[in-house]
């Protein structure tokens, strides 16, 4: 995994942290420990950047 890789996941984790706590009750713990709420919410991410 590039630098730039590294950079964007962690953007991405960034902005997945600010969706949960806007749009839902999660907290970062609740998703750390739950891959199916990180795949959806990159699901979402994903169809966004495509909607740009």
């Amino acid at each position: 995994m590039t630098e730039l890789e590294k950079a964007e996941l962690i953007d991405h984790y960034t902005w997945l942290v600010s969706v949960c706590k806007l749009h839902t009750k999660f907290t970062k713990e609740d998703i750390k420990k739950n891959k199916q709420i990180w795949e959806i919410l990159l699901d979402i991410k994903t169809k966004e950047d495509k909607n740009d």
